[in-house]
């Protein structure tokens, strides 16, 4: 078989946005963090409301960033060399 095997569009296409919407999702946690429930938090403390917001571990969160991180820069050291298609 001197034809070379190649994933059908559809695959490739569901891992080319698998990668930006989990950056997209990991942004918004972090937003929501550092951000969004701070000022939240005055607010509802500003207006003397007792509310309790959802929390979440921001360690598991760090470790999934790091991560994604490190496949970006090599995804971009692929690119820096050429070598996208080579594998």
């Amino acid at each position: 078989m001197s034809e070379e095997i190649r994933p059908s569009k559809k695959y490739r296409k569901f891992f080319s946005f698998a990668r930006p919407f989990t950056l997209w999702v990991m942004s918004l946690s972090i937003a929501y963090y550092y951000l969004i429930a701070p000022i939240l938090h005055s607010i509802f403390s500003l207006y003397g409301l007792d509310y309790k917001l959802p929390e979440f571990d921001q360690a598991g969160l760090n470790t999934l960033i790091i991560g994604l991180l490190g496949s970006s820069a090599l995804r971009t050291f692929e690119k820096f060399n050429d070598v996208q298609g080579n594998h």
